[in-house]
């Protein structure tokens, strides 16, 4: 699976078999329609359990290593 397929296609979601799998859930971020989306590389933060604003100051992209502040809010 190339980069380009994980985030055109499967939008940066584990496929349903992938030990990685988390089922979608309905979030803060999703109930407002608000997402935080690298500005860098595309890597959209999707995580039910932990909203993007409790996140570290020192956290940085999972795919580019990007701090927190190359995220932008997009609705």
């Amino acid at each position: 699976m190339t980069y380009q397929y994980y985030v055109e296609k499967l939008r940066g979601i584990s496929p349903k078999l992938a030990p990685t799998y988390l089922p979608p859930q309905l979030s803060g971020e999703r109930l407002s329609g608000e997402r935080f989306v690298c500005s860098v590389c595309g890597y959209e933060y999707r995580d039910p359990n932990f909203g993007f604003e409790e996140l570290p100051v020192d956290w940085s992209c999972p795919i580019c290593k990007m701090p927190k502040k190359a995220f932008v809010r997009k609705k």
